[in-house]
């Protein structure tokens, strides 16, 4: 009779299931608070005369916006989209933490790292174009991964999917492509390019991308139009070092593990070719004056690679272990309130002026737009007055 495998081994691969469930339902208890975020509002029209493009983006968060208020208003059915995306985004790390060589702590850590930084459970906590790429950005650095250690070449064309699908969500998906591609064109690597499936892998994205491009084209690229506005008064534009600076800022006391991983990765050549795409990327959006935000879905691979790390440096010490998960947590928790709405807003708003003060940082540290800030972060001030204002324009009807 055959011995079964250890129960280690058994669980393992659930981790990542049982990871993705239990961010889902944090998302789920803590996302639906205060009232729709004003985009969400207009999300929520736009997929209601749905077309392949709209000035400001592509179809898919507006279809999905829409598609959750079919049974009627709901603010849970809407915010449950962002949560699905990161469920899926700490699912898809959990297994770049496997394909980088962690085991069972190693994934449970790097759930627990892309959970709780702030800018990904911002990312997850409303509807807004940036919440697919919260899996789609992971999966593609996931894949590409698995090309470099031999897989069948045939996984160009899941890659093209993706960013095919990843287009019609958001444009800045295509930087992270080119700099993937940078990566591999300067490592060993490039030899997952040389075979018709990386060409077939980029006709099927061109594919899927076409309708929202000649929309477009028809349209005069708005988009285009819109970002160029934008950089003319509307955005905070940073300069280099700043806009490093704000990276740290937005991935919060959780950084050094990414930091980690980027340097190990770095340090290992078969794997130099994700650090080099990092790098290629937040180039990218300094010269272009991208927003701070827009390379953030980047950070699940690297966090990952922290976190294979980190399972390596306390192999051997299980109270060391235990204790990297309570600092995980503890250095996770104190931003959770500024990003998703679990506080009432009275407190809400002295919590936001003390983690300031205490951090020495002005409320305008991780601003992208000059407007004058209100009492409670800008997200969460944005999402009051709606039916208010709706009550004074139907009164004057």
């Amino acid at each position: 009779m055959q011995q079964a495998p250890p129960t280690s081994q058994v669980s393992r691969p659930l981790i990542p299931l049982f990871a993705a469930i239990a961010a889902f339902t944090v998302h789920l208890i803590g996302n639906p608070h205060y009232g729709f975020f004003r985009d969400e509002l207009y999300f929520i029209i736009c997929g209601r005369h749905l077309e392949w493009g709209y000035v400001d983006q592509p179809p898919i968060t507006p279809l999905l916006a829409a598609a959750s208020q079919i049974f009627g208003p709901s603010l849970f059915l809407l915010r449950a989209v962002p949560a699905f995306f990161a469920a899926a985004g700490v699912y898809v790390t959990c297994l770049l933490a496997v394909e980088l060589g962690a085991t069972a702590f190693g994934q449970i850590i790097a759930a627990l790292v892309v959970f709780f930084t702030p800018v990904l459970m911002d990312f997850g906590m409303k509807v807004s174009p940036d919440m697919v790429g919260l899996c789609l950005w992971p999966l593609l650095a996931l894949y590409v991964l698995r090309l470099t250690k031999g897989a069948n070449p045939r996984l160009w064309l899941a890659i093209g999917a993706i960013m095919g699908i990843g287009l019609e969500s958001k444009y800045s998906i295509l930087f992270f492509a080119a700099a993937l591609l940078a990566g591999l064109l300067l490592t060993p690597q490039r030899r997952v390019l040389f075979t018709p499936w990386f060409l077939l892998g980029c006709l099927l994205a061109g594919l899927i991308a076409l309708p929202n491009f000649l929309w477009q084209a028809h349209h005069g690229y708005p988009m285009w139009e819109l970002l160029r506005n934008g950089q003319h008064g509307k955005n905070v534009i940073y300069g280099p070092v700043a806009y490093v600076l704000q990276q740290f800022l937005m991935t919060g006391l959780l950084a050094p593990v990414w930091i980690i991983g980027l340097v190990w990765l770095f340090l290992r050549p078969p794997l130099r070719f994700l650090g080099y795409a990092f790098v290629v990327l937040i180039a990218l959006m300094i010269v272009l004056h991208g927003k701070s935000y827009y390379p953030t879905n980047v950070y699940p691979f690297l966090i990952a690679a922290g976190c294979v790390v980190i399972e390596n440096w306390t192999r051997g010490s299980r109270a060391a272990r235990y204790a990297v998960i309570v600092a995980v947590v503890i250095l996770g928790l104190p931003t959770v309130p500024l990003v998703m709405p679990v506080l009432p807003e009275a407190q809400l708003a002295t919590y936001t002026d003390r983690f300031f003060r205490t951090l020495g940082l002005s409320r305008e540290a991780l601003a992208t737009e000059h407007q004058r800030r209100p009492t409670l972060p800008s997200d969460f001030a944005d999402m009051h007055g709606w039916p208010e204002l709706a009550a004074q324009v139907a009164g004057v009807y």
